[in-house]
């Protein structure tokens, strides 16, 4: 299961299991950040499992945010999403 939850205003905290067979439920992407408006703090501390799926995701997230002047902040990587950034070198966005 996998949940996106508003906790805060400008403050989501994403739930669960963050892989392929999860995000669908989360696409498509622009309606996501519709309702925030310059910056976006992303909880990923709830995060559970994650997989290469959940890191594109992730990656796109921040693109689509900044194609509509929205900021993105990641707070809570968990060891599998650190993992996952230090294999591909990605540490340097998020």
């Amino acid at each position: 299961m996998l949940e996106w939850q508003e906790t805060a205003p400008n403050q989501v905290t994403i739930k669960g299991r963050l892989d392929q067979w999860n995000l669908a439920r989360l696409m498509p992407i622009t309606p996501l950040l519709a309702a925030f408006k310059e910056l976006l703090i992303i909880d990923l501390s709830a995060i559970n499992k994650i997989d290469s799926a959940g890191l594109a995701f992730l990656l796109e997230l921040k693109q689509q945010a900044g194609t509509l002047g929205l900021k993105i902040e990641f707070q809570g990587s968990p060891s599998s999403l650190n993992k996952l950034k230090s294999l591909y070198n990605l540490e340097q966005l998020f």
